[in-house]
This record gives C-alpha cells, sequence and structure tokens, in this order.
C-alpha cells in the first residue's frame, strides 16, 4: 500500500514523505520503503541512509 509519512521519524530528514508499506509488526507499527532514501542522524554527529522507517500507524495517510 502507497502511503505518505506525517512528519518525520527523529532524527531523521525525509526527501519525501512517500513510500510503499512492505512489513507491519506487533507493535502498531508498519516498515515503509521510501521512494527515496532519508538521512538519519546519529548522536555522535554521523550521518546514515536509510531506505526503509518505521512508523507507528497513525503516522502514515493511505495515497492512491
Amino acid at each position: 500500500m502507497r502511503v505518505r509519512l506525517d512528519g518525520a521519524p527523529i532524527n531523521t530528514t525525509l526527501a519525501t514523505p512517500l513510500g510503499t508499506i512492505v512489513a507491519e509488526d506487533r507493535w502498531d507499527t508498519y516498515i515503509v520503503r521510501l521512494d527515496a532514501p532519508a538521512i538519519y542522524r546519529n548522536d555522535d554527529g554521523t550521518e546514515q541512509r536509510m531506505d526503509e522507517v518505521r512508523v507507528l500507524s497513525f503516522n502514515l495517510l493511505p495515497i492512491n
């Protein structure tokens, strides 16, 4: 299912809020594969590229 993230996860900069749900877990969160990689900033200041993020269900908006 295609979705729009309603905001970015903590310490994360999204290139785009759009992605596709690829998995659901038992804590009412989803793994979303983003259309473009996000950048996560670690506590030590380094950055990590992320193709997928874990998002709570209420932060996802379905799109067509």
